[in-house]
């Protein structure tokens, strides 16, 4: 269990080096999509399968919820497969990076949906905590994921994302308007920013 509070070298590194080795990856945000979350989910996909190689099979964008078509223009937006649930599907996963939400209530209904979760699931999300890697700009942490980046004064999400994997690449068309969308939509066009 690691709780990182900004993605330093060191911390990027073995968070890249957990996805290298992953062969099959899941990539999901929290139940009623919004821009941080679309934007995380599209441009951690987009470095994935772009910068490190990962074949398009082996790396699904799965999000519980329905498809809203507001996002239907925004690069890669087709690559997010929406479902009734995804907790299904995380068991068919070496690796899960859940972006923009930090318990698996905000991620599966299956908390929801069991007011008292029986013996047999509340093990089945246990055994499923320690292949996530949970990258979120709310601080507080109520799951024993194996991987937590939250950095203390983020905006959003997306602004993780970038500072993890993009701050020392060349920023193309597709991941500057992915990046965009997630730190506008957060900060309300730079409105909702902290002062510190």
């Amino acid at each position: 269990d690691m709780k990182f509070d900004y993605p330093g070298l060191k911390r990027k590194n073995i968070i890249l080096s957990k996805i290298n080795k992953a062969k099959k990856i899941i990539i999901s945000s929290h139940i009623s999509s919004d821009d941080d979350s679309v934007s995380s989910m599209l441009s951690t996909y987009y470095f994935i399968t772009k910068y490190l190689g990962k074949k398009d099979s082996d790396v699904k964008i799965i999000n519980t919820g329905r498809k809203l078509e507001r996002w239907k223009n925004i690069p890669l937006f087709n690559k997010i497969n929406y479902v009734e649930d995804i907790f299904p599907e995380v068991k068919k996963s070496d690796l899960i990076i859940f972006l923009d939400g930090n318990s698996w209530s905000r991620f599966s209904k299956i908390e929801d949906s069991n007011s008292k979760i029986g013996d047999v699931m509340s093990k089945e999300i246990a055994n499923c905590d320690s292949k996530v890697i949970c990258i979120d700009h709310h601080p507080i942490m109520k799951n024993n994921f194996g991987i937590y980046l939250v950095p203390k004064n983020a905006t959003s999400t997306a602004e993780i994302i970038y500072d993890l994997f993009y701050d020392d690449k060349k920023i193309d068309e597709i991941s500057a308007k992915l990046l965009l969308l997630g730190i506008i939509g957060d900060t309300g066009s730079f409105t909702y920013i902290d002062e510190e």
